[in-house]
């Protein structure tokens, strides 16, 4: 499936293997007036059959509701960042979680562009990328952001100190929802070691059950002074 908007325009790919998400974005694209020409494909096999020996200015590359840890997710961003190391690939995904799209950046992303972002802000993302920039969206940032805080709180040295360090980084990852099997992945320790420090954690907290550790560490997160419906998106240039 290809678009073509303006014929000497820059080229953009964009691949994405849910075709009604596809044929709407590409849509958008050409309805909104964006200066590109667009082609689009469910998939990277797709692409390396049927394309034309153009290269793209930029790849928007869809991976709706899967993590950046996906396999297939990560075999795909692999293989961009080695076939194109010199152009930008912009992620599009519905997941907001800041682990989540650092996962993706570490892949070699130039930016991660959530669903639920307008289109200027799909253009303005896709133009930083181009610049050299990193597109991250705000409400991203923000959540990094309570979450040291809370990290922060329980964490301390000294006297006063609910939990320890390593006791803290279970509880977040408790708070985020994740399972004893995933934060011994992510922590690097066995399960039998997680389930204790989720005893522990429990107690301390006075925490009834995982819910309850959740909900107590979350009612410690304090706000930043601007809040999220006030920022549309946040860049880092290289």
């Amino acid at each position: 499936m290809s678009v073509s908007l303006m014929p000497d325009a820059a080229l953009l790919t964009v691949i994405d293997s849910r075709i009604l998400q596809l044929e709407c974005l590409v849509r958008a694209l050409r309805e909104g007036g964006a200066e590109f020409q667009v082609q689009a494909f469910a998939g990277l096999r797709e692409w390396s059959t049927t394309a034309g020996g153009r290269e793209p200015a930029a790849i928007l590359f869809g991976i709706g509701g899967k993590r950046g840890d996906a396999p297939d997710v990560v075999a795909d961003l692999q293989t961009l960042a080695r076939d194109f190391a010199h152009v930008p690939v912009i992620v599009l995904g519905e997941i907001e979680e800041p682990s989540h799209i650092i996962a993706v950046l570490a892949l070699g992303a130039r930016g991660y562009i959530p669903a639920s972002v307008d289109l200027d802000i799909v253009v303005n993302a896709i133009q930083l990328a181009r610049a050299g920039g990193v597109f991250v969206p705000a409400s991203s940032v923000i959540r990094s952001y309570q979450q040291h805080r809370v990290l922060e709180s329980v964490a301390v040295d000294g006297e006063k100190s609910l939990l320890t360090k390593r006791q803290a980084a279970v509880a977040d990852a408790i708070r985020q929802g994740k399972p004893n099997k995933i934060i011994a992945y992510e922590l690097n320790l066995s399960e039998s070691t997680v389930k204790v420090h989720v005893r522990d954690i429990m107690k301390k907290l006075k925490a009834g059950n995982r819910t309850e550790i959740a909900y107590k560490l979350s009612s410690q997160t304090t706000r930043p002074d601007r809040c999220e419906s006030d920022c549309s998106f946040t860049v880092a240039c290289s």
